[in-house]
């Protein structure tokens, strides 16, 4: 089972390391680029495999209260909010791994972000 895969550098179950990954919505965003690698370079995961722990874990971000989010780039904002993925977990879920496999390459950290409202709606200069 995909769950109990162990992460070759960070010694965890699949199972342990989502949760990992909803903590650090405290601090930034969590990176679409960064969950993508570490399913398939930490834990060794591809097709059905990859794509079903990269949705188990956005899910958790979504649920966690996160939102698809860019880089906020030259506006006040930290990041910015994507809505055209959805409202619900099954839509943001569907639409982002939906758009990662058509654009046929994974994503690099300049692109695709989940992030809470407190750092989304936070600007450079306040």
């Amino acid at each position: 089972m995909i769950e109990t895969a162990i992460h070759k550098y960070f010694d965890c179950t699949v199972a342990e390391w989502i949760p990992m990954n909803v903590a650090g919505l405290k601090v930034d965003g969590v990176s679409l680029s960064e969950i993508i690698a570490d399913g398939r370079d930490g834990f060794g995961l591809a097709g059905a495999d990859l794509e079903a722990v990269v949705g188990m874990c956005i899910r958790a971000l979504i649920d966690s209260g996160a939102q698809p989010v860019i880089g906020g780039g030259n506006t006040d904002y930290f990041w910015l909010l994507q809505p055209q993925y959805g409202t619900t977990s099954d839509e943001i879920v569907h639409n982002v791994i939906s758009e990662w496999r058509a654009s046929g390459y994974d994503p690099d950290l300049g692109g695709l972000w989940f992030a809470t409202p407190e750092l989304y709606n936070a600007r450079w200069r306040e």
